[in-house]
């Protein structure tokens, strides 16, 4: 049967949160649904295995169960069908264009003998949320909020005809158009930071005066994001993905005494260097070992990241006034590491300590 796409706007939206759960919602109740999404169904035109709802790029592809009849009413929180999933079964909903909201109704049988799951990914296959279905909870309002990939619905029944199921299912994409990113970078105690704040490729430093930013204009990424993220000498990187336009304070958290890889440098101060640019390379590694690490390379106001596969970067920088350059650099997950040199130390390997080694 060719695949039924249709959207609905009729009935009002509930708040949302990162997980709603209503209970004592059964099928004939008059509470909000999520109808009011860009995209819903409530599955009654639909009689298929695998199928989509939504047009163009904003579709949703069901797999792994089938839409239906059943004949087991419970299974159906309005009308007559829903999209079931059989025992020991696992379904997939699919986003073409990652979703930024999703809702719909969902349970397992009343007399099955193990859980439901449901589970959100985002693009990385990272879990963005999770519900736990019980029998003989009645029917239950989800809602997954972020940057939503694909959903899992597992069926842990194992006993004949056990299905659970999802009815009267809608969902929003992720945000279109430019987002612009404003705020203040701080301290835990309020402190304005001077930091490098970079996001889709463009980048500024909060340092004049310390603290503010603002970058505007920025493209997204394929799922719809922007990842915004914060850098300040003495402290963890901070790194978000956001999901539209903000304006918000963000608060930096203190590197603390970390161990040291790298060997002591005491770079020498020739001013008649000033302002000449060099060459600089080297490779970021993971403590002593030949182990390679993505992180962002900062020098003299120019950067680069080292994520090729070999840990390797090169920059061309200009020297400062003692011919001295600051080498950077910052990856989550690991202690900063700052370093000063010469125009005659200009290949360094950079080796990070990880920040659970930090005290």
């Amino acid at each position: 049967m060719t695949p039924v796409r249709k959207t609905h706007t009729t009935w009002p939206l509930p708040g949302l949160a990162t997980l709603a759960l209503m209970l004592g919602m059964q099928s004939g109740t008059t509470m909000a649904a999520p109808a009011d999404q860009d995209v819903f169904t409530d599955f009654e035109t639909i009689n298929a295995t695998d199928f989509s709802i939504g047009t163009g790029d904003v579709t949703a592809t069901f797999s792994g169960g089938f839409s239906g009849v059943a004949g087991i009413l419970e299974l159906y929180r309005s009308g007559t069908h829903a999209w079931m999933v059989n025992e020991s079964n696992t379904g997939e909903i699919q986003f073409e264009t990652n979703a930024a909201i999703v809702e719909f109704y969902a349970r397992t049988l009343s007399t099955a003998n193990g859980t439901s799951v449901l589970t959100a990914f985002d693009s990385q296959g990272q879990v963005v949320d999770s519900v736990t279905l019980n029998p003989g909870d009645p029917f239950q309002l989800v809602s997954f909020n972020g940057s939503i990939a694909r959903i899992e619905f597992v069926n842990n029944a194992t006993c004949a005809n056990c299905m659970n199921s999802i009815d009267d299912f809608g969902f929003s994409p992720a945000g279109t158009g430019t987002v612009d990113l404003s705020g203040t970078v701080q301290t835990a105690d309020g402190t304005d930071l001077c930091a490098m704040v970079l996001a889709s490729g463009q980048f500024m430093f909060s340092c004049n005066p310390n603290g503010p930013f603002s970058l505007t204009g920025l493209p997204r990424e394929n799922d719809g994001t922007v990842k915004r993220q914060v850098y300040v000498d003495g402290f963890f990187p901070e790194i978000d993905v956001l999901q539209d336009t903000v304006s918000e304070t963000v608060v930096m958290t203190r590197a603390g005494t970390c161990p040291s890889y790298n060997p002591p440098y005491d770079p020498g101060v020739f001013p008649d260097s000033a302002g000449n640019r060099i060459d600089i390379s080297g490779s970021v590694l993971l403590q002593d070992t030949p182990t390679p690490i993505c992180a962002m390379v900062l020098a003299n106001g120019q950067f680069m990241f080292s994520c090729d596969g070999s840990g390797s970067y090169a920059l061309n920088i200009p020297l400062d006034t003692n011919g001295q350059f600051k080498l950077q650099v910052y990856a989550d997950g690991f202690a900063p590491t700052i370093q000063s040199f010469d125009e005659f130390s200009a290949t360094n390997d950079v080796r990070m300590a990880r920040a659970v080694e930090c005290q």
